[in-house]
């Protein structure tokens, strides 16, 4: 990784003061999404309660995530948005081969739920409603429960 720092202006006036700049590196991500997981073979890890925070790239981005269950239940995924009306998130909740079990459009705050039939793995997909050049770019966070 590299930074760069260059005059901010195009003009013969500038700040020749000193500063100084820190860099730091952490090898764990902590409860923040890894890109990539724009697929379900990349798919994040969501643990039964545990909130995780997410942050689309792009209006194409899809942020996976997956939950295991050992036998059928309810999934209940809890998602917090930055509240705008004006970009929102489609959240979805996939069984194993992908098929919608429910969704939701949400730009604040709600609950998605629905019924796992059986044990093995669920997932839950964050996109961009409609797909386009303008989205949602703020930060996220999606906790999953089984009930």
């Amino acid at each position: 990784y590299y930074m760069y720092i260059k005059d901010a202006g195009s003009s013969t006036y500038y700040d020749d003061d000193e500063y100084s700049i820190t860099a730091t590196y952490s090898s764990t991500t902590g409860a923040r999404e890894t890109e990539s997981n724009d697929t379900l073979s990349d798919a994040d890890l969501l643990i039964d309660g545990a909130a995780l925070k997410g942050q689309l790239s792009s209006g194409y981005d899809k942020d996976y995530f997956k939950l295991d269950l050992s036998s059928s239940g309810t999934i209940s995924v809890n998602f917090v948005g930055d509240g705008t009306n004006y970009y929102t998130h489609d959240v979805s909740i996939l069984d194993a081969s992908g098929n919608v079990l429910s969704k939701e459009n949400v730009d604040a705050s709600e609950t998605i739920i629905a019924k796992a039939e059986s044990s093995g793995t669920y997932y839950v997909l964050v996109d961009d409603y409609g797909g386009s050049s303008y989205y949602d770019d703020e930060d996220y966070s999606i906790t999953a429960s089984i009930l």
